[in-house]
């Protein structure tokens, strides 16, 4: 018995002292580099897609703050699409409990300000809607690419979670529909 367990020690020792000489490797693997250059490139792309204020989002889910209810959004005709000084609202809002409706308006973009931080993006510009001045508020990780919308009326605060993407990457099914 002492000897099993002797043995079995020195198995441990073995492979510790096997694991703390393969990290001393400096090559990273191409799985690795691959992987960096892919997270890179992605960035880089957010980035460029930011900078162009040309850009569609397409929200996955939306809550009304007050109530906090969450719906899934699975319909692709709901966006919100910004280029240069103009944008088109296809959203759903739930400003009331149960009772969700469709706001469908284009607006001039106002105010319109992007900043970088901590690895993230904010973007922030005011929309006018029948009269009224609706402020959005977008924060984009860089790192997931997730979106998250803030619609601020004077009926309540919308969020929406989505992405971003270029308005011309839209799917067939949408451009023989002619929605977009």
């Amino acid at each position: 018995m002492r000897s099993l367990i002797t043995l079995a020690a020195l198995l441990l020792i073995g492979v510790a002292a096997s694991a703390q000489g393969s990290k001393t490797s400096s090559a990273p693997s191409p799985g690795v580099s691959r992987r960096a250059a892919k997270e890179a490139a992605f960035r880089a792309e957010l980035a460029e897609l930011i900078r162009s204020r040309n850009y569609r989002f397409m929200p996955i889910t939306m809550q009304n703050i007050a109530s906090g209810n969450t719906r899934y959004i699975f319909a692709y005709y709901l966006y919100m699409d910004v280029d240069g000084g103009a944008a088109r609202v296809h959203l759903p809002v739930e400003f009331t409990s149960y009772v969700i409706s469709t706001e469908n308006f284009d607006s001039p973009v106002r105010n319109y300000a992007v900043e970088q931080q901590q690895g993230n993006w904010r973007i922030s510009f005011s929309l006018l809607h029948e009269g009224e001045s609706w402020f959005v508020e977008l924060f984009i990780s860089e790192a997931t690419g997730q979106a998250r919308l803030a619609l601020v009326t004077r009926e309540g605060v919308m969020r929406y979670i989505g992405t971003l993407s270029s308005p011309s990457a839209r799917s067939a099914a949408q451009r023989s529909w002619g929605i977009f």
